[in-house]
């Protein structure tokens, strides 16, 4: 082919842009060869992933608890005692600490994700830990007995706490602690001091729970005489009065409001920043709305009800000068005080609860009943008459017929109440 000149400087052209591409190729080889001999770069860590809450047991949750998504929510705390709610609070706990309920997410099993960590900075404060919080209102409202709560801590990197509180410095605590290389269940009371304050159970060194990584059920127990903590259903720990610090009571009739939290603490908690910077999670399966208890002198409970049954006392208990009988179906619960003078009972879901109380009485001498009412309750006997009572003194005179007179008492409405110094005795004359 005939050499064209006007192609000359097209030629050249491309041959100068091969080996500008040819050096530039070069370049990018030897920079591939330096980054290769270098030593690796980190990446940074991904953000851990909730782990999945295992299921509750196929046997399900004991007599007396019900799944935390069957309650009331009720977003105004308007207090409806008819009914069990849980209120979604917004407050402060621990260092620099906002409870929020939009950390709280709602499961379809029923159950309820409790979340918990670093927000937004704040310009005045520096970045604020939010806390999920969940506050129990009317049944989970109580001043002795026992309190349950079935949870799986999903990640446990702060204080996930299980607790009741009274504004009189009266606290019952379960709190998620790093003590001695791991983690475990801290149990704690405190009790109002003489004069303002609080006392701590400090005496002694507490036993802790270990943590799981599955459903735990903990369980408070708080008697006239000590408060025992269970894990699982077996006692791990008991607080007496005497180990408690100088200057406190042991109080046992101020109410208490159970607390369901994930918390920021200081540094007793053994919680490292580092810990407390991933973030937190807690799976609240199930919780005890009633707050009831079985004791008697010789510490015999009430058997707890089958699937489908009921479980009735094997004998006898006096209180009062009355021989008293339990009966309870699956569903519900009741209790009698350590101190033999009130009956304490609770209904949850679809089950009863009944208590009958026998007197030997004189027929035809005219007699007297007594007893005073919290909350409400279904009573008959004594001469008849009695229906739903509530709040309040009641008497009421009758003779009776035969030598035996009975009252029944029954939990009618899904609230926590109690019959206090019933008595059935002669009528003195002026």
């Amino acid at each position: 082919m005939a050499h064209d000149p006007d192609l000359d400087p097209i030629l050249k052209a491309l041959c100068d842009a091969d080996a500008a591409l040819a050096q530039r190729l070069d370049g990018i080889a030897a920079r591939l060869e330096r980054l290769e001999a270098a030593p690796p770069v980190s990446a940074p860590p991904a953000p851990e992933a909730p782990k999945p809450a295992e299921p509750l047991p196929a046997e399900g949750s004991p007599a007396g608890f019900s799944k935390i998504g069957e309650l009331k929510i009720d977003r105004r705390l308007t207090f409806d005692w008819s009914a069990f709610d849980i209120y979604l609070p917004q407050w402060g706990v621990g260092p620099k600490s906002l409870g929020r309920p939009s950390l709280l997410d709602w499961q379809a099993d029923g159950s309820v994700i409790v979340n918990a960590g670093f927000g937004e900075r704040d310009p005045a404060t520096g970045r604020t830990w939010h806390t999920g919080a969940m506050q129990g209102q009317n049944g989970m409202r109580h001043a002795l007995g026992r309190m349950g709560a079935e949870i799986h801590v999903t990640r446990p990197h702060a204080v996930a706490a299980f607790f009741a509180h009274a504004d009189n410095a009266k606290e019952i605590d379960f709190e998620l602690t790093f003590l001695d290389g791991k983690p475990g269940w801290s149990p704690a009371v405190h009790m109002p001091q003489a004069g303002g304050g609080r006392v701590s159970s400090s005496r002694r060194i507490m036993r802790r729970a270990p943590l799981a990584d599955r459903v735990q059920r903990l369980e408070y127990d708080l008697r006239p005489d000590r408060c025992d903590f269970y894990c699982d259903g077996e006692i791990f720990e008991t607080i007496y009065p005497a180990d408690m610090a100088e200057g406190g009571t042991w109080d046992t009739t101020t109410v208490m409001t159970v607390f369901l939290s994930v918390e920021h603490h200081d540094a007793w908690a053994g919680w490292s920043a580092g810990d407390y910077a991933k973030g937190a999670q807690m799976r609240v399966h199930a919780v005890t709305p009633k707050a009831v208890w079985i004791e008697t002198p010789d510490k015999a409970p009430l058997p707890r009800p089958v699937a489908g049954g009921t479980a009735v006392d094997p004998a006898p208990r006096t209180i009062n000068g009355g021989a008293w009988l339990f009966t309870q179906k699956e569903g519900s619960t009741s209790g009698i005080a350590t101190d033999g003078r009130t009956v304490v009972m609770g209904k949850t879901g679809t089950g009863e609860s009944s208590a009958r109380a026998t007197f030997a009485v004189t027929p035809g001498v005219p007699h007297r009943a007594s007893f005073s009412v919290q909350g409400y309750l279904s009573v008959t006997g004594a001469g008849q008459g009695w229906a739903g009572l509530s709040s309040g003194s009641h008497v009421r005179d009758f003779v009776p017929s035969k030598d035996s007179e009975t009252i029944t008492i029954s939990a009618s409405r899904a609230t926590l109440s109690q019959m206090t110094d019933l008595r059935i005795e002669p009528v003195r004359a002026a």
